[in-house]
């Protein structure tokens, strides 16, 4: 397999704005209008923000390449909220997405947590769902007055 997963290193926050604007400008696409996707890519956080949010204790998993390159991230904080899960457009379809949400669900039981939850873009949707996560509502709201909107979804970890 040409992917690996591991833990996130201080080094992968430089990459990771890359990895966050690639997945918005090109998968998301497929399900946002080009003002919803401008509009979340004027929200990318810089490197400094994902070393700042990824060195609070927070677990983080990375999927690399063979080279040892990021190529996806996903997190969850100690409450069990997976507030970033973005892939490289690169990894589509190679099922490294279910992978990685596994490796955290599998983090997520070790620390006891009972519950993990999202806030799951359209694109992100029914990888969450294959995921035994479910809707909780759809949120519909504006960022810069524009409409645009995800899913709440949890999963409960029996």
């Amino acid at each position: 397999m040409p992917y690996a997963m591991r833990e996130y290193r201080p080094s992968d926050a430089a990459l990771m704005p890359e990895i966050f604007r690639s997945a918005v400008s090109v998968s998301a696409r497929r399900h946002y209008n080009d003002r919803q996707v401008t509009v979340w890519l004027s929200r990318t956080p810089n490197a400094e923000t994902f070393a700042e949010n990824y060195s609070n204790g927070r677990l983080a998993m990375m999927i690399v390449n063979q080279e040892n390159r990021p190529v996806g991230f996903a997190d969850v904080e100690e409450d069990g909220h997976i507030q970033y899960f973005y892939c490289h457009p690169e990894l589509s379809g190679s099922g490294m997405a279910d992978v990685l949400l596994r490796a955290l669900e599998v983090a997520a039981r070790e620390r006891k947590l009972s519950r993990l939850y999202v806030e799951a873009s359209e694109t992100a949707l029914g990888l969450f769902k294959r995921n035994g996560f479910d809707v909780v509502k759809r949120r519909d709201f504006k960022i810069s007055g524009v409409p645009i909107h995800n899913y709440a979804m949890e999963k409960v970890l029996k």
